[in-house]
């Protein structure tokens, strides 16, 4: 009665529970991810929404900048940001030139997203340049808001005299335009290089696809968790922060996700069975990747002393993307290897041969790679 309960490693038998758990198990894994994938990835294109590109937000408390910021609200008020434009010429500023610049002021302050009167125009001493100020609406889009006042400035301004708008609604918009499409650009090219080193790596097509499946559905599940805890005011979220988040959690699930492969591969040379592959892969390879995620999140956590917040920010945000690259590589991946089978590493599917694994186990070291190994595994 007790051996007929045993699964026998290698030969398949099994009782009809443990063929279904082997069945439902890697299903219930794999919708889990795909379903909290389906719900980050959309967040993609609303991470502008919970970030801030505010650099005063990231400087210490303590910073002479940090204290102006919280004292200018009671000047401007909190809801605007105030714009200041520049108008410079060659030669000193004509009485005609000064009422031109004065009507382009009028009539564009009267867009949506400019909150009151924009100052008097400001002469410089020499006549050459005249500075106005403009409250814009801060719960507008500030960037399209300073695009269309910069146009209209410049549609309407004498011909010989240049426009610029700067100020902290200039400096927002800028940096906002900087950052713009990055994410994208980042995530882009940092997939397609693990992809080609995947492919030179394993000579295989689907394996690359399946491991980046694992590192793409962390970064989903990751994002969910940063998008809702930002918007939460839990944590602050900046572009460059999240930059950072995108590529280290494709270089971190991989990572993690390479370990299991190569325990993978190798249990699939001395035994038929794939579902004992995977637990003998992961019993090798768990503690490895819980110690190298455990070490970066203790690393990264530290960040959190930095009086400066772009660092003090940067570690719980990054610690998040680094938890779930952990949990993708013990759970999502297994269940698709388990999937796939040796079918991953097509076409150098690796073959059952436990004789010429035992013989290779048995082969005097051989260089010095072999050498170190072998002492330190006897110490």
């Amino acid at each position: 009665r007790h051996s007929a309960d045993q699964t026998i490693p290698g030969t398949g038998n099994s009782t009809p529970l443990r063929r279904w758990i082997r069945i439902l198990l890697p299903t219930a894994l794999i919708l889990i991810w795909l379903t909290m994938a389906g719900l980050g990835g959309p967040l993609f294109g609303k991470i502008d929404e919970v970030s801030s590109n505010d650099p005063t937000a990231y400087l210490p408390t303590s910073a002479e900048a940090t204290e102006v910021r919280e004292v200018l609200g009671g000047f401007l008020g909190d809801d605007t940001i105030p714009a200041i434009v520049v108008f410079s010429s060659e030669s000193a500023l004509s009485g005609e030139q000064t009422a031109a610049i004065k009507d382009a002021v009028t009539a564009a302050t009267d867009a949506a997203g400019i909150t009151g009167d924009a100052s008097p125009a400001i002469v410089s001493d020499d006549g050459k340049a005249a500075q106005v100020f403009v409250p814009i609406d801060a719960n507008a889009d500030v960037g399209e808001v300073v695009q269309s006042l910069s146009a209209a400035l410049k549609d309407n301004s004498p011909a010989d005299v240049a426009v610029a708008v700067t100020g902290p609604a200039g400096f927002t918009a800028d940096l906002v335009a900087g950052f713009a499409g990055i994410d994208g650009i980042l995530l882009l090219v940092a997939i397609l290089a693990v992809f080609v080193i995947l492919v030179v790596v394993y000579r295989s097509l689907l394996l690359p696809v399946v491991v980046l499946m694992t590192s793409l559905f962390a970064l989903c599940v990751a994002l969910f968790t940063v998008w809702h805890l930002a918007d939460s005011g839990a944590l602050l979220l900046s572009g460059q922060t999240q930059g950072i988040l995108f590529i280290l959690v494709i270089g971190a699930a991989t990572d993690y996700s390479l370990l299991l492969v190569a325990r993978f591969r190798e249990e699939l040379r001395v035994t038929h069975d794939r579902g004992s592959a995977i637990i003998a892969a992961m019993k090798g390879s768990v503690e490895p990747i819980l110690a190298s995620g455990g070490t970066v999140i203790a690393g990264l956590l530290c960040l959190l002393l930095s009086d400066l917040k772009s660092n003090s920010t940067l570690g719980p945000v990054a610690s998040i993307g680094i938890v779930f690259a952990m949990l993708a590589a013990l759970t999502l991946l297994p269940a698709l290897l388990f999937v796939f089978g040796r079918a991953a590493f097509w076409p150098r599917r690796p073959h059952f041969e436990p004789e010429v694994v035992r013989a290779e186990n048995g082969m005097p070291s051989r260089g010095v790679w072999h050498w170190l190994a072998q002492t330190i595994k006897a110490h």
